[in-house]
């Protein structure tokens, strides 16, 4: 077999050893280190979900917020499409107080995937967060209203709903 042709067992040998090694920095408490390895496979191999989930994890474990946000943004470029990164981005926004751009990202995700409840779960969270009561009520309905919710969330929702956010409340209801 030449150099140049693609090998599965080394590929595997190869990205095996790689995480080993980033694992054990993890252990060791060298997240820097851990992200050093992760950065060097996607530089050779390219980016993905489980790579930068990881890497996301580890700069958020150094409360490096800024790097962790982009590497959410490069692997959601690197994988267009994929609504969990727009949601992720939306959150991390709406935690910066950049409504806006987290509501881009929101309609992002509604135009891939209209029927995800949790794009509505946090439609909830943007609509409040930018004093606008009734959408709020409105996606919030929407949410539970979902069969694809799960029932920890709706009870979540729903315990959120009665223990005291009364600006969710429908106007007239008791």
């Amino acid at each position: 077999m030449n150099g140049s042709s693609f090998s599965w067992h080394s590929y595997t040998r190869q990205t095996g050893n790689s995480a080993k090694q980033a694992n054990m920095h993890v252990l060791t408490g060298d997240l820097r280190s851990a992200i050093a390895v992760y950065d060097n496979l996607q530089e050779r191999l390219g980016h993905t979900d489980a790579w930068s989930m990881q890497k996301y994890k580890l700069y958020l474990g150094l409360g490096d917020e800024k790097s962790a946000r982009k590497e959410i943004e490069e692997v959601s470029t690197a994988i267009p499409g994929e609504p969990k990164y727009l949601e992720m981005l939306a959150q991390m926004c709406m935690k910066e107080k950049d409504y806006k751009q987290a509501y881009g990202y929101l309609k992002k995700v509604l135009e891939i995937k209209p029927d995800d409840p949790y794009v509505h779960v946090s439609l909830v969270d943007y609509y409040r967060n930018t004093g606008n009561f009734k959408q709020a009520f409105l996606a919030l309905e929407k949410a539970i209203g979902n069969p694809l919710l799960d029932f920890k969330t709706k009870q979540n929702l729903l315990r959120a709903y009665y223990t005291g956010k009364d600006e969710l409340k429908p106007e007239g209801n008791v």
